[in-house]
């Protein structure tokens, strides 16, 4: 007996924490993705600037006076060689490509727990039954 009020003890301790842990995860995440928000922004913004300040500086033309015009260098003449062309063969096929292969199918992947619909709504359903459960079990003792 001790032991199901113990229970019945840490089950409702449970349900009075598990909701204000939820909500501080919820906030540190909100948290999180309102600064990764602002840091974007911020990164736009200096794209932005960075790309109006990308002007072409014209040069002095002293600078270019004194540059002399140098000649292209002459190019570099050497025979192509000579290859005969050998008839080119495609690599074999694998026999498993060849071979019809049967689908792998794999198990559906399972679907999350959706915490925050258990928390407000599943939750209560299952405190409910527990406690009809006992409701009826100790009418029927």
């Amino acid at each position: 007996m001790e032991l199901l009020v113990l229970l019945i003890i840490g089950l409702l301790i449970a349900i009075l924490v598990l909701p204000f842990v939820a909500l501080a995860k919820a906030n540190s995440a909100k948290r999180s993705v309102d600064n990764l928000a602002t840091r974007l922004s911020s990164l736009e913004n200096e794209v932005r600037s960075l790309g109006r300040h990308t002007a072409s500086v014209p040069e002095p033309e002293a600078a270019v006076a004194m540059v002399k015009p140098v000649p292209p260098p002459l190019p570099i003449m050497t025979p192509t060689p000579v290859v005969q062309e050998e008839k080119s063969v495609p690599p074999p096929i694998p026999k498993r490509f060849v071979e019809g292969a049967r689908p792998q199918t794999t198990a559906p992947a399972r679907p999350p727990i959706n915490w925050e619909q258990f928390m407000g709504a599943k939750l209560f359903a299952w405190i409910g039954g527990l406690a009809l459960f006992l409701g009826l079990a100790f009418f029927v003792k």
